[in-house]
């Protein structure tokens, strides 16, 4: 059974209806007071685990509980200052107070992000971001305040190196240390997707932040064009799986095509971001008035 994760307060429900609980105490660094009534309450100071073990009858399960200081309840890598509007690097796994080791990804053609680590309430702790700047190879030292926004310049530079970013939470004479391994991916810097008469049809256009697309043509497209650039001068750009240079035109089927795109290195293609094109092909009634282009233009008939 995988143990329960207390900060502090840890209600247990009862497993059994006419369970006698009892509660047994198997790390020696921290209290523990139980509340027997419908549910166990479990109170711990300090850190370290302990188990409950729940009985009825002959039966009985032991649920193992791990107690965490409480301190840096939230933490977010950034493309921006704004903590709630700009883009988070997705950190893998999911920021947990009780994990120290994560990834986060971060684009080729980054070399500025922004810190942000908010502290669980009543906690007074320190926080330090330190790692060594791909730029010059120095050693940076950022003071993180609960709740604001640091810059982390030179995390990394415009390339596909990787770096480690460690974050110390300090309380008193407690300093829990987290783990960000840097990954970089590879890029494109632009990307276009046209009619097979050469009409754009990527509304409002490429972001180097969305990944997935959807782009609608007539029915009468047997093909639509595209043109990507690899921001790395070294990346080669792949549509479907084929490696291409300049526009290419790719055949459409049904009523939706699924085009991907891709700028990879050649020592690290699976660090390469893919992006996804949803090519609609649309039945649309033909009037007087049609679009040469094969996308027909909103027409309303007049008697």
């Amino acid at each position: 059974m995988e143990p329960i994760r207390s900060y502090g307060l840890l209600p247990i429900r009862q497993l059994w209806q006419s369970a006698q609980t009892s509660l047994w105490q198997q790390h020696s660094q921290q209290r523990i007071r139980c509340r027997l009534e419908k549910e166990a309450v479990v109170t711990a100071t300090g850190k370290g685990t302990a188990v409950i073990t729940a009985k009825s009858g002959q039966k009985s399960v032991d649920i193992p509980v791990t107690v965490v200081a409480a301190g840096m309840k939230e933490f977010k890598i950034l493309a921006g200052t704004n903590a709630e509007t700009s883009f988070a690097y997705e950190i893998t796994p999911e920021y947990n107070i009780t994990k120290n080791k994560y990834q986060v990804v971060i684009p080729d053609a980054i070399t500025n992000v922004y810190l942000y680590s908010k502290l669980a309430d009543n906690v007074t702790a320190t926080v330090t971001a330190r790692y060594t700047a791909a730029n010059n190879g120095s050693a940076k030292n950022i003071t993180l305040r609960s709740g604001a926004t640091s810059s982390a310049a030179y995390l990394t530079k415009k390339d596909m190196n990787g770096n480690t970013l460690y974050v110390d939470v300090k309380k008193g004479d407690e300093t829990t240390t987290y783990e960000f391994d840097v990954v970089r991916e590879s890029t494109l810097t632009s990307l276009s997707v046209a009619s097979a008469d050469g009409e754009e049809v990527l509304h409002p256009g490429f972001d180097k932040n969305v990944t997935d697309y959807t782009v609608s043509v007539t029915d009468n497209n047997d093909s639509v064009k595209i043109n990507a650039a690899a921001f790395l001068e070294n990346a080669a750009v792949s549509v479907n799986g084929t490696a291409v240079t300049g526009e290419t035109s790719v055949p459409l089927s049904g009523d939706e095509t699924v085009i991907t795109v891709k700028a990879a290195m050649e020592d690290a293609p699976s660090q390469a971001r893919e992006y996804k094109i949803h090519v609609l092909r649309k039945k649309i009634r033909k009037t007087d008035t049609e679009s040469r282009s094969g996308r027909y233009s909103d027409h309303t008939e007049r008697c």
